[in-house]
């Protein structure tokens, strides 16, 4: 291509139309000589794409359309870069978060250490000796074990010749006075992170001045302070005045000559029963328990609560089923049913549990009680053996006391006091069963000093030894299993872990605790005379392939030299399981801690949320067929509202016990098993409204409060078929009611206090009926519900005892308002109805100020 002079070192650029057609041309040099002549080959050239220069660049980068669009994009790059960061705060924010479970209390977290100061002390020690007693024990108890709770018993002022009856509840012995016992013991164990308990009996005292002064008829004061039988005698009559009789199978009457009377004693003659009818007494204990919480004392322990009340009217107690055995003069022939856990008792200690519990202490009580979380924080009971108790034995009697109580503790008698086998040889193995168990562990301090031949300074050297009993084959080594022990109730699996039962092969006790995504624990225990070989697999699915011995009650004989040279206790030997997944358990009567790793338990279903501080399991609106299975052990509250459950049976609710509220609305229940709650003893509320339930024929929980089978087409004559002796609150609307249930005005609900009928438009109610429910404070009426039928001494027997009625005026006979009402608008309280009938007597008649 060939160009000008004036083009000459100039680079020319093609246009775009003439770089699509431009051509090469190519010379091909003569390869074969012919004629010198060369052929010319003219080929397409492809141009190439040299880019934008910089000017065009400038052009297009300060064009308004692509500015506008730079700033767009910078723009929304930073805005879903924040959408981003504040969504990412809000889930983290907002979504429900893994609660830990709340932190045990110290009563929870220590095992309760019961010292009996009579059997430590012989009651002439000088005070400087005991106070150096006491606290060697305070310090090594916390020292080497982390002991917590120290209870003290027999400390009170009191008979020398029966440490059990009290002369003064608000002194003690051993020291000078009641405040040195507060500043040297009391205060010490407090900077000592110890909390000390008091234990005594208030069902009586020893025959004290009070008691003298009651024999005295002109003490008007204390004439009631204790109980005495009623009738006045001239002398000694031949007959006692009924059949009572002592625990230690003697008559529980015994007569004073000087007041002419009996007096009660349901132990020993010179314990006489408080009278705890009488307000003053209720008072004076009341009283007690102040003047001891202000000194410091952070609980009590108040045993033989079950006696405190008798019948008041004297009534012979009814011979007991089962009694074969006995005969009539033994305390086991008989049912003592007017003398043993009355119902009024909960209503004193409800009482004393506020005072304490006001004061941030804890009351424990030696049984007997309804609902006994309400009132004592646990109840101190052992658990009776059998000399040659079984696994099953055992399994059943720890689950039924795990069942009986919200808080187990655990401690262990023998059935007969005289041969204490069942104790002693497998002393180390219930011990960790216990440390292990749900609740509180209760170790007591040790018997094996005789103190009639030892000086306080031996009883000091000897403080290292309170564990050990001399008649255990283990005994020299209990306390380093106690420290052991200790260190794994502080693990997640034992503090908060579901506890689960197995009883392999009839003779193998086994136990886990497990809590999900923590290391969970395996508790064996071979109580049979044979050696066996156990599959775990068969039996328990959450045991892995992998599992480490923790600790075996006998290490003193098989792993004696590790003890001696004080190595720790954990990893004693591994297991591998075969691959027919056995275990053979070659020692008998022994006891193994086994170490299960990493457990990924599935706890209840994602779709429903637990609390564990409330024990609160919300499932509401989740579309659940049946009831989850998988439900924590210590819920208290379930909510199932508006599923599509359609029954519910003795099953749904087996996973726990400690329930207090159902909430079932708006499911489609047809059908109820008869038990499905006769095992959910603390169960306080019960809500089936809006269901399909045509009957209510269940066994339902003595403690049960509150009912609402509101919207239920029930039939009148399929509800209550059992006795509920604690219902109060009863909702019926609109269930179509025709005639009022049967067993609403019977004994079978003896306590109603609110009774709701509204919108049952067919429903009449004549005076009869009102005049039935006796003890209704509080009744919901429709209008048109109410037939008067000119009853005038029904209605106004009604009229007394009634206090709110929502019912028209014009619907109420007139002669049935000769009496004194007032007649008010309540319309917020009533949608039915402006007119809300108000009975209060012997006040005059007003309607909204307007006289009628």
């Amino acid at each position: 291509m060939m160009t000008d002079e004036n083009e000459d070192g100039q680079k020319l650029f093609l246009s775009n139309n003439e770089a699509k057609t431009s051509e090469a041309v190519k010379f091909i040099p003569d390869s074969e000589g012919k004629n010198g002549l060369s052929p010319i080959s003219v080929d397409h050239l492809k141009a190439k794409f040299t880019g934008l220069t910089k000017e065009e660049l400038m052009k297009f980068a300060n064009d308004p359309f692509w500015v506008r669009l730079r700033w767009f994009l910078f723009i929304l790059f930073w805005l879903i870069w924040l959408l981003m960061l504040s969504a990412a705060i809000v889930i983290i924010v907002v979504k429900p978060k893994c609660q830990e479970p709340p932190p045990l209390v110290w009563w929870e977290r220590s095992p309760l250490y019961v010292l009996d100061v009579k059997k430590l002390l012989s009651g002439s020690e000088p005070e400087a000796s005991v106070i150096g007693v006491l606290k060697s024990k305070i310090d090594y108890l916390k020292q080497e074990f982390g002991i917590e709770s120290l209870l003290l018993k027999s400390i009170l002022q009191s008979n020398k010749a029966s440490f059990d009856e009290v002369m003064n509840f608000t002194n003690v012995d051993y020291f000078e006075s009641v405040n040195s016992f507060q500043r040297e013991i009391i205060d010490y164990a407090k900077s000592r992170d110890v909390r000390i308990l008091l234990g005594f009996s208030p069902e009586y005292s020893g025959q004290t001045e009070f008691f003298i002064r009651s024999t005295l008829k002109e003490e008007v004061e204390y004439k009631d302070f204790y109980v005495w039988f009623p009738q006045n005698y001239s002398s000694k009559p031949a007959t006692l005045p009924n059949n009572w009789l002592s625990v230690y199978n003697t008559p529980a009457w015994e007569w004073n000559d000087e007041r002419k009377q009996f007096y009660l004693h349901q132990f020993n003659v010179t314990q006489p029963d408080l009278n705890y009818r009488n307000s003053a007494v209720v008072d004076f204990m009341s009283d007690v328990l102040k003047f001891w919480l202000n000194l410091g004392v952070q609980g009590f322990y108040l045993n033989n609560t079950e006696y405190l009340l008798e019948d008041n009217k004297f009534e012979n107690e009814l011979v007991g089923e089962g009694n074969s055995g006995f005969d009539l003069k033994q305390y086991g022939f008989y049912r003592h049913t007017k003398t043993f856990e009355l119902p009024e008792n909960v209503e004193i200690l409800k009482k004393w549990s506020e005072i304490i519990r006001n004061a941030s202490g804890i009351l424990s009580v030696s049984g007997g009680i309804l609902n006994e979380k309400q009132i004592a924080d646990f109840v101190l009971r052992p658990l009776t053996l059998q000399t040659n108790f079984t696994a099953s034995a055992l399994s059943a009697n720890i689950t039924r006391w795990i069942e009986s109580v919200s808080h187990p503790t655990w401690e262990w008698k023998c059935s007969s006091s005289f041969d204490l086998k069942c104790i002693d040889s497998n002393e180390n193995s219930l011990t960790i069963v216990s440390f292990l168990l749900p609740g509180v562990p209760v170790l007591y301090d040790s018997d094996e000093f005789q103190k009639s031949n030892e000086t306080i300074k031996s009883l000091e050297n000897k403080m290292n030894n309170s564990f050990q009993t001399s008649n255990s084959s283990a005994s020299l080594n209990r306390p380093q299993l106690i420290k052991e022990l200790m260190k794994l109730r502080t693990s997640p699996a034992v503090s908060y872990g579901d506890y689960t039962s197995y009883v392999i092969n009839s003779t193998v006790f086994a136990f886990t605790r497990i809590k999900a995504g923590f290391p969970g624990y395996l508790v064996v225990w071979n109580l049979g005379s044979e050696k066996v070989t156990i599959n775990f697999k068969d039996h328990i699915k959450t045991v892995p392939e992998d599992i480490t011995v923790v600790i075996k009650s006998d290490f003193s004989s098989h792993h004696s030299q590790e003890l001696n040279s004080h190595k720790n206790l954990k990893c004693i030997s591994r297991i591998k399981m075969d691959e027919s997944k056995n275990f053979k358990f070659k020692a008998t009567r022994v006891s193994l801690i086994l170490y299960l790793g990493l457990i990924f338990s599935t706890g209840v279903k994602a779709k429903c949320t637990y609390g564990s501080a409330s024990g609160f399991l919300d499932c509401r609106n989740q579309s659940l067929s049946s009831v989850p299975t998988e439900i924590e052990p210590f819920t208290k509250i379930i909510d199932l509202s508006f599923n599509k459950i359609q029954h519910i049976d003795h099953n749904s609710f087996n996973a726990t016990n400690f329930i207090t509220e159902i909430y079932l609305a708006g499911n489609n229940l047809s059908s109820i098993g008869y038990d499905t709650f006769s095992h959910l003893k603390y169960l306080q509320l019960l809500d089936l409204s809006h269901n399909h339930l045509t009957a209510f024929k269940v066994e339902t929980p003595i403690a049960l409060e509150i009912l609402y089978l509101d919207y239920n087409p029930v039939v009148s004559e399929h509800l209550f078929q059992q006795r509920i002796s604690f219902l109060k609150y009863l909702s019926l609307v609109g269930t179509n009611l025709t005639t009022p249930p049967p067993n609403l005005f019977s004994p079978f609900l003896p306590v109603l206090e609110y009774l709701d009928l509204q919108d049952n438009p067919a429903l009449t109610i004549t005076v009869d009926d009102l005049a039935k429910l006796k003890h209704v404070r509080v009744l919901y009426l429709s209008p048109r519900i109410f037939v008067a039928r000119n009853k005038i001494k029904k209605c106004k027997e009604f009229v007394s005892k009634a206090r709110e009625l929502k019912i028209e005026l014009s619907h109420f006979s007139s002669r049935c308002l000769n009496f004194r009402l007032v007649v008010s608008f309540y319309l917020q309280m009533s949608p039915f109805s402006s007119s809300c009938l108000i009975f209060r007597p012997d006040v005059s008649i007003a309607t909204s100020g307007r006289k009628l």
